[in-house]
């Protein structure tokens, strides 16, 4: 191993063929400097006071910049393999480092709790968290983190009964029949109110939803169906009363049925 320092930077080479020192052959093995980027070329190197090298020709090897950047309104952090880069957003003292011509840096974008990587701009791109670049070149890649989006669980309306009415909700998003599936973030409190069409009643709730109140609350933690049923309105009826009088006796009936009196002298008939 030959080293050298030239401007506050070491750097070491093994080249091709051998170099006699002291009666050892030393064999070629690769490039490598302490402050990447700095070009180095070997003339003639002095191992030691007593040692000398032969002679070395050609550049030393080249080393390119390669720099992250992380936006977005998320956080996350990206590391690079090999390593040399740790950067997160606030943080950009591990957002860069040098490597060797034709290496292959490989970069991961991890999110943190509650964000979302969504993808890579620069010369890197794609929306995998994982992307290679080959060093031919400065070059400079940019993570965006997003905040994650909120849960959330369906909420499912169905109509039943021979009656007619509509559902609908707050907030919206459910007007049944028509659009009687919605989305909502967890923890959200729909409320739901039934509205019977003319001629029909509101019978009541069933499934996640209860109670004969037309206006009903239903908490997302989950996926939730409620059921909202609506009957025929009862016809308006009035009542008819019959009496027998006299010294004889009888009986009155009725058609439609009802009336047998004496006994069921009174009934009530629609309108």
């Amino acid at each position: 191993m030959i080293t050298e320092t030239r401007g506050g930077c070491e750097a070491s080479r093994e080249f091709s063929g051998r170099i006699a020192v002291s009666g050892l052959n030393w064999t070629a093995g690769a490039f490598r400097a302490r402050c990447p980027g700095t070009q180095l070329e070997f003339t003639a190197v002095a191992l030691t006071s007593t040692s000398v090298g032969d002679r070395l020709d050609g550049p030393a090897a080249e080393f390119f910049e390669f720099t992250v950047s992380v936006t977005g309104e998320g956080t996350g952090v990206v590391t690079s393999s090999p390593e040399g880069i740790d950067c997160s957003a606030g943080l950009e003292t591990d957002c860069g480092q040098y490597y060797r011509d034709e290496t292959e840096v490989t970069l991961t974008a991890t999110a943190t709790n509650g964000s979302v990587f969504t993808g890579w701009s620069g010369d890197c791109d794609g929306g995998a968290s994982t992307t290679t670049v080959t060093l031919g070149a400065a070059r400079s890649c940019t993570a965006r983190f997003d905040p994650a989006p909120a849960a959330s669980s369906t909420l499912t309306v169905s109509v039943s009964g021979d009656g007619t009415g509509t559902v609908t909700s707050n907030p919206s998003g459910i007007d049944c029949p028509g659009d009687c599936t919605a989305s909502y973030a967890t923890d959200t409190e729909v409320a739901l109110t039934a509205t019977a069409a003319t001629g029909s009643v509101f019978a009541g709730w069933s499934g996640d939803c209860d109670g004969s109140a037309s206006a009903t609350t239903v908490t997302i933690g989950a996926a939730r169906s409620c059921t909202a049923r609506f009957d025929p309105e009862p016809a308006a009826s009035s009542t008819l009363t019959v009496s027998v009088s006299g010294d004889g006796t009888g009986t009155v009936t009725s058609n439609p049925s009802g009336i047998d009196c004496p006994g069921d002298c009174t009934a009530s008939y629609a309108t």
